[in-house]
């Protein structure tokens, strides 16, 4: 049986893979019922997996070619801390993002976003 970082790290590799392939169900479906997505450093902006589906089914139709690439990673015990490169479009300047996720029971938790101060990245 995997341990708990592999764990968290195989579940973090399929969201990216959802997000990357715009499945906003298989991307939605790695998150708890009750999981909570923040801004850094206390600001949430999603606080269900109804809203993380809604908010993005939308985000990936209004952006077909968005795509996240991971540039660095590390794991610590359940949390699984990502350096990611975001293209909302092939024209658009790339943003990054430095995502802390917290996995529990095999689902996403919480999620925290630092991102750059003059990213265009909401959708």
């Amino acid at each position: 049986m995997p341990g708990l970082k592999q764990q968290a790290e195989e579940l973090i590799d399929r969201l990216i893979a959802a997000y990357n392939a715009h499945d906003a169900e298989a991307f939605a479906n790695c998150f708890a019922d009750d999981a909570v997505v923040y801004e850094h450093p206390n600001f949430p902006t999603q606080v269900n997996k109804p809203e993380f589906l809604e908010y993005y089914a939308k985000l990936f139709k209004e952006f077909p070619h968005n795509r996240t690439e991971r540039l660095y990673r590390a794991v610590i015990d359940n949390r699984v801390i990502d350096h990611e490169r975001v293209m909302r479009t092939p024209e658009s300047k790339p943003f990054e993002v430095l995502t802390i996720y917290e996995v529990r029971d095999g689902f996403i938790q919480r999620v925290d976003f630092v991102r750059n101060s003059d990213a265009a990245w909401k959708a």
